[in-house]
């Protein structure tokens, strides 16, 4: 062995004794070793490549701390268009049915006679898309009522809800 230099079997070692002690995982552990069988006929190549191994392994096993950018959900105005031509008819004006009136963000926001109808990023409890998906308990409270509205439609509203039902 030439003063200097290491040989890979070592680096191998030291490899994988740094990668325990730093927690990486095994598929880069494996990597390591790939780049060092491949890199024995030179060592100095073989210690380069298993430091950027080593720090491409350390960025991955650390970007649990930066968040993931996410498409802002939808607003309230993609689902205005779809209240206005099912609902208002019957919920809007001085009385709406049941109290609830869905003219606006806030008149939704607001709820019924029996308080909120909406869980902001949650629609499987919100009383609203129970009452479009025609699953409540009482069928009577199904909306709109004696049809359905469009798949889309449905999914748009749930879609809406489970972004958390922003207005803007």
């Amino acid at each position: 062995m030439t003063a200097g230099l290491v040989a890979p079997q070592f680096v191998t070692q030291g490899a994988i004794n740094a990668m325990r002690t730093e927690r990486i995982d095994s598929r880069n552990l494996l990597a390591v070793r790939i780049v060092c069988f491949v890199m024995q006929a030179s060592s100095i190549s073989a210690v380069l490549a298993v430091a950027g191994v080593f720090a491409v392994s350390y960025a991955f096993a650390h970007q649990e701390h930066v968040k993931p950018m996410r498409a802002p959900g939808p607003s309230y105005a993609a689902v205005a268009p779809i209240f206005k031509q099912n609902c208002v008819g019957c919920h809007s004006g001085p009385h709406p049915k049941n109290g609830l009136d869905l003219t606006s963000y806030a008149s939704i926001m607001k709820g019924d006679h029996d308080g909120k109808v909406i869980v902001p990023g949650n629609p499987a409890r919100s009383r609203l898309s129970e009452a479009i998906h025609h699953s409540l308990k009482k069928p009577l409270d199904s909306m709109p009522p004696g049809r359905t509205l469009k798949k889309a439609e449905i999914f748009r509203i749930d879609n809406w809800i489970s972004s958390g039902a922003k207005e803007k």
